[in-house]
């Protein structure tokens, strides 16, 4: 009789829950996935160009604008240690200052699908 327990977790799809392994682990252990790094990649990439676009139009509380962009390309340069809830309101303040402006729409919806993917 064989003594060693072998056990096969794969988990797939979201699981925002704590996943808890104890014992020893002898297998490989992968955790996230290459499609979330290129696409906080995607995001970080398309928070710059947003950025760099807001700077050039002159607007009201550009400041601000600036602020929580760079504060959302730090959190797509590491979605492990963003807090989801916090990503969400920087980026629904971002998108209330720019909303009414045509020159940011298609921006907006690539980085709404973004965050949307990546911080739920």
């Amino acid at each position: 009789m064989n003594d060693r327990i072998t056990n096969r977790v794969n988990i797939s799809g979201s699981s925002n829950a704590p996943i808890v392994q104890t014992g020893r682990n002898t297998g490989n252990l992968i955790v996230g996935s290459p499609q979330a790094t290129v696409a906080a990649q995607d995001l970080a990439a398309l928070l710059v160009a947003l950025r760099t676009q807001a700077a050039q139009a002159q607007l009201d509380k550009a400041a601000v604008v600036e602020d929580n962009l760079d504060d959302l390309i730090a959190d797509a340069q590491d979605p492990g240690s963003a807090t989801p809830a916090v990503v969400q309101s920087r980026w629904t303040k971002v998108k209330g200052l720019l909303g009414g402006l045509s020159e940011f729409t298609d921006l907006i919806a690539k980085i709404s699908e973004h965050i949307q993917r990546l911080f739920g």
